[in-house]
């Protein structure tokens, strides 16, 4: 029985100590995607999103409110960025 709880143990110490190498691999592929995910946002996103905006025929409170999508977008890849990173620590 002790053998075998001793073999337990040290699958258990193994699993562990193989998670925390690949935690850091995990970091990297997180940042890549999320680099490439603002990326998009920002250099895709948000322009098409103004061009749109422009080119649309609204006045008044519509336009107003309309305006405010791409700041919108930009707190939405802003927390998109933060998010995953401090759910990390």
């Amino acid at each position: 029985m002790d053998k075998l709880l001793a073999l337990y143990h040290g699958v258990l110490t193994r699993m562990h100590d193989d998670n925390r190498a690949q935690s850091g691999g995990n970091l990297v592929s997180l940042i890549i995607g999320i680099a490439v995910a603002v990326i998009v946002g920002v250099g895709v996103a948000i322009p098409i999103t103004n061009d749109v905006i422009s080119s649309s025929n609204v006045t008044g409170l519509t336009a107003t409110i309309i305006g405010f999508i791409p700041v919108m977008l930009g707190v939405l890849i802003f927390v998109a960025t933060v998010g995953p990173i401090m759910a990390r620590t």
